[in-house]
């Protein structure tokens, strides 16, 4: 949830850096680095747990 708040629905689901950016951090390295690592390259930060609360309705 985190991930898809911050870079694809801030930049649009079809924006192309977006995009390019996913596949080299998450797609390309698959299980080769450890998730974390691969979540914190695309979003530029350590990832928060406000997102996934939102969306099941727990927090605004």
């Amino acid at each position: 949830a985190d991930m898809y708040e911050t870079r694809f629905l801030r930049n649009g689901v079809d924006n192309l850096q977006t995009g390019l950016d996913y596949r080299h951090e998450i797609i390309f390295p698959g299980g080769s680095r450890d998730a974390s690592v691969s979540l914190r390259a695309f979003l530029g930060r350590d990832p928060q747990n406000d997102a996934i609360l939102r969306s099941i309705g727990l927090s605004e």
